[in-house]
């Protein structure tokens, strides 16, 4: 079970194990009388451990009842208990008391703002918006409204596509996400293949086709061209161009691998260095095989320099035919996968493997995709 929050250790908490009787319905009547759980856990088929306040503690008699639940506590904490242990040391209770209203007056004001998902440049924009509104660190809780400073953000800030506000505790945080312009290239701008493909769809808004459905087309290769205009800067051509993309992960595995492990074995050489003259100490030891680590530390004029080697022990291991192909696999899979989470609509995959004439084995897992393959870019000189 987690940590209670800050308001609820001041509010004080039970933690309580219900067992027996229908659980489910045990939960179902208590979220209809408005009693709230927090951490909720099972512990076993029909018994569950969790965490309510000190007033909804008291309000679970009725659904214990109706739902022939056993209700067990099991602990309890927050300041309510704490205050109650401590209420016969009057030194000890005023001091706790004091703490506490120190504690929840800090907690009424903002102390630090977060702007995330912008650069630095833009942070400093919002940040500065937020302070020519009288929004800045020290502020009380109340006096800002989230809402209020979304809707100022959205009309101050330009080329925003997700502005959020949300206080947290005592920090107010800006989470922002900032639309991606594309900047076209000087007209006239025709649309080219990004991609070797081969044309499943294609849809002409503006301009004239030079490619049609069922066609291969290497990256480069004139699409739709941009449409006849009087101001040719300002002809783009418009469509929606999709084809069928295959893309190659390979990963090769040798059968004989080497494997380097330290042994524990370190030497170091110092070198004293003032105004260009250094003094080196001797080496302690020397190790045939060593990884070298190198470090500096310079102050003034005088400069210390120190090599540290670790000596190695080197080792053959060879490996199975299928434990090499497992492992090339993975690699090359790893690699596809990475590519298939950027959202490419994935039409089909085809694995293989290759031995190869080292005896090392080759992993190819092909990758089909159907995605849009067109690119703006500026007319070829020569091109109509």
């Amino acid at each position: 079970m987690g940590r209670p929050g800050v308001w609820e250790w001041i509010r004080g908490y039970v933690i309580i194990v219900v067992t027996g009787g229908s659980v489910g319905e045990f939960l179902s009547k208590c979220m209809g009388r408005g009693i709230e759980f927090s951490d909720v856990g099972f512990i076993g088929p029909c018994s569950i451990i969790a965490r309510v306040s000190i007033a909804d503690y008291r309000c679970l008699v009725e659904a214990q009842r109706a739902s022939s639940c056993r209700v067990q506590s099991l602990g309890r904490g927050g300041a309510p208990f704490l205050l109650q242990s401590v209420a016969r040391r009057k030194t000890a209770l005023v001091g706790t008391v004091a703490f506490f209203v120190v504690m929840l007056v800090l907690a009424s004001f903002i102390w630090r703002i977060d702007v995330t998902g912008a650069s630095e440049e833009r942070a400093l924009q919002i940040v500065g918006i937020l302070e020519s509104r009288g929004i800045v660190p020290r502020i009380r809780r109340r006096v800002v409204d989230c809402d209020a400073v979304r809707a100022l953000l959205w009309t101050e800030v330009e080329g925003l596509a997700f502005v959020s506000v949300e206080l947290h505790g005592v920090v107010l945080r800006v989470h922002i996400a900032e639309k991606d312009i594309i900047e076209l290239p000087e007209g006239p701008v025709d649309l080219v293949a990004a991609e070797d493909a081969v044309i499943t769809n294609m849809i002409v808004l503006e301009g004239k086709a030079h490619a049609s459905v069922g066609q291969s087309v290497a990256r480069g290769d004139l699409l739709v061209s941009a449409p006849a205009s009087s101001i040719p800067s300002k002809a783009q051509a418009r469509a929606i161009v999709q084809g069928r993309v295959w893309r190659e992960f390979t990963a090769v595995v040798p059968r004989t691998v080497i494997t380097r492990l330290r042994t524990g074995r370190i030497a170091r050489r110092l070198t004293l260095i003032f105004d260009g003259r250094g003094v080196v100490l001797p080496w302690p030891a020397s190790f045939e095989q060593y990884d070298l680590e190198e470090r500096s530390v310079r102050a003034g004029r005088v400069e210390l320099k120190w090599r540290t080697l670790h000596e190695l022990v080197t080792d053959t291991v060879e490996m199975t035919r299928d434990e090499a192909a497992s492992m090339a696999m993975a690699q090359a899979r790893t690699e596809a996968m990475t590519y298939i989470g950027g959202g490419a609509d994935v039409a089909a995959v085809a694995e293989m493997l290759i031995d190869t004439d080292d005896g090392s084995v080759k992993a190819v897992i092909t990758v089909e995709t159907v995605q849009d393959i067109a690119r703006a870019a500026s007319r070829r000189a020569g091109a109509k």
